[in-house]
């Protein structure tokens, strides 16, 4: 389904977003409660309006100038960039190898700002989808100033989105933070730094393997074992 829709006058954008924010929120109530909504934890896809939200951001990227909406706007953004955390249109953050930072026009200047907001904001998945995004702004000081900031997150899924896009920008401190984040000793986080290790051909990855060998968490040893079976060489 296409959807045709111009619109240039920043008022009447940043009132639509709004808008489609409070028709999300509308239909999403009939069927989950309210935390469930802001965990990412319903089936956001099946919102029948999708099409509409994407044609109005893509005016939305294309006409606005995000160093001069309110903050309010930004968070509706960043609400419905959480809510697409499977859909990832708004944030091409499933594609991590393309420098593409959105299907829908973002540039890398209002990503910087989402970004910034973006770092207090309440729902992890838009941090993660941030985190996992900002590798893609050509400033490369100004983005790993700010993914220093995503690293400190107290949920390791953002972090572990951080850790991917500092090792893509080639920051030189990288192994200390992958130490750090070893010893806060979440499954999926350490898996993440193995797969990094690996990736820079690290001395200290066979040291790791071994020990996620002996893991009690599944999901880690599983990954151990997967690199063995695979053939690599500890």
């Amino acid at each position: 389904m296409v959807v045709v829709f111009e619109m240039k006058n920043p008022h009447e954008l940043i009132l639509k977003i709004r808008q489609d924010v409070d028709a999300f929120w509308h239909w999403a109530l009939e069927l989950w409660p309210q935390q469930a909504i802001l965990n990412g934890e319903i089936d956001a896809p099946s919102y029948p309006k999708w099409h509409e939200i994407e044609a109005h951001l893509e005016q939305t990227f294309l006409h606005l100038n995000f160093e001069e909406v309110p903050s309010e706007f930004l968070d509706h953004i960043l609400f419905l960039i959480a809510q697409q955390w499977d859909i990832g249109t708004i944030l091409s953050y499933f594609h991590t190898e393309s420098e593409e930072i959105s299907q829908l026009g973002m540039n890398a200047s209002q990503l910087m700002i989402l970004g910034e907001r973006g770092l207090t904001f309440q729902l992890i998945d838009a941090r993660a989808q941030l985190a996992g995004s900002l590798h893609k702004i050509a400033n490369k000081e100004a983005a790993i100033h700010l993914l220093l900031n995503y690293w400190e997150d107290e949920n390791e899924y953002v972090r572990r989105l951080t850790l991917k896009s500092l090792f893509k920008l080639g920051y030189e401190k990288l192994h200390q933070l992958l130490l750090t984040s070893w010893e806060y000793n979440h499954e999926y986080e350490r898996t993440m730094c193995l797969e990094l290790w690996h990736q820079m051909n690290h001395p200290e990855f066979g040291q790791y393997l071994t020990l996620a060998l002996s893991d009690t968490g599944k999901v880690l040893h599983d990954y151990a074992v997967q690199w063995l079976e695979n053939g690599e060489e500890m």
